[in-house]
């Protein structure tokens, strides 16, 4: 019998909630159980009216953008699920300063940067995902990050209610801010960029796609971005590469377990070879970590943010 508080959700929110929606189908790794319930927010209104509809009936919910940094249980997720994902609303711009919703895809904010000739986010150029996603994690490559363009943005705290914070107040740091510890939920940010020449704003995105391309997995490959994080260097001991480095030399590129397996270019990749299941990464992920711990002494943290079906992300 399904749950009355799921029913009374359903009816509140109107229409665009689905039942016992298939997750593998929002994700870049393609892979996922279901989820009670399933909805779409096409903008603010909707995001905060879902977030707020939620808390009141005391149903779990979790929120994704683009589904590119996550991976979720084969149980699914016993809740709701609010997929942030929006396209139309019009971008603003004023003072080299662009204010953006969560839910827009990152390129398409790149797009809408060097269409109005402003510098300082082609570091961004070919990752994926949503500028939610970005800010949660302090996205970032080539030595710059989200976090260091962000002015403020708004907010919904953990009491439904909306909040301003500064750049201070996010807590940026290496591939994590304060969203990752709280359960605030990204509405809109402000990003100041600089005034640049939209030839050379191209051409550097261009490079770095390029870049990109020739060590990432193709679109049509699942997999959720680098898994792991690069090594801060703390220890005078640690050199401090990326992840990879420390993963290529430890022999990981051969590895595999069940539907899952390292990339062949990129040894920071796992990819999903088309019948993969959670439990297949989170096997091959411990026996990344344990050959790197064994050759080098380093504990690796995962990049990518893991989906319980009962405890929601595990941050």
């Amino acid at each position: 019998m399904i749950n009355p508080n799921y029913i009374k959700f359903i009816e509140i929110m109107n229409e665009g909630v689905k039942e016992g929606e298939e997750l593998s189908h929002h994700t870049s790794f393609k892979i996922g159980g279901k989820a009670d319930l399933f909805y779409s927010a096409k903008d603010e209104d909707s995001l905060i009216k879902a977030v707020k509809t939620a808390k009141i009936l005391n149903i779990p919910a979790v929120i994704v953008g683009d589904g590119s940094n996550i991976l979720v249980s084969d149980k699914g997720y016993r809740g709701v699920v609010v997929k942030n994902r929006k396209t139309k609303k019009k971008k603003k711009k004023k003072n080299n300063k662009i204010i953006e919703y969560s839910g827009f895809q990152l390129s398409e904010v790149l797009k809408f940067a060097s269409e109005h000739t402003l510098s300082g986010l082609e570091f961004a150029a070919g990752i994926p995902g949503s500028v939610g996603g970005a800010v949660y994690m302090n996205a970032g490559a080539f030595g710059s990050s989200i976090g260091e363009l962000t002015v403020k943005g708004n907010v919904i705290d953990k009491n439904g209610n909306i909040r301003e914070l500064n750049k201070k107040d996010f807590e940026f740091g290496y591939r994590s801010s304060r969203l990752r510890k709280s359960d605030e939920i990204l509405i809109s940010v402000i990003l100041k960029l600089v005034k640049g020449e939209k030839e050379q704003i191209l051409q550097k995105m261009n490079k770095i796609i390029g870049i990109r391309k020739g060590k990432h997995p193709a679109k049509n490959i699942p997999c959720a971005g680098s898994y792991f994080k690069n090594i801060v260097k703390e220890d005078p001991d640690i050199t401090g590469e990326p992840a990879g480095y420390y993963l290529e030399k430890a022999g990981t590129k051969k590895l595999k377990a069940g539907g899952a397996a390292v990339f062949g270019k990129h040894a920071n990749f796992i990819v999903n070879m088309g019948n993969a299941k959670s439990s297949d990464v989170l096997k091959l992920a411990e026996m990344m970590k344990k050959k790197v711990k064994e050759m080098f002494g380093i504990e690796l943290v995962e990049e990518v943010v893991y989906l319980d079906d009962k405890e929601g992300f595990k941050r």
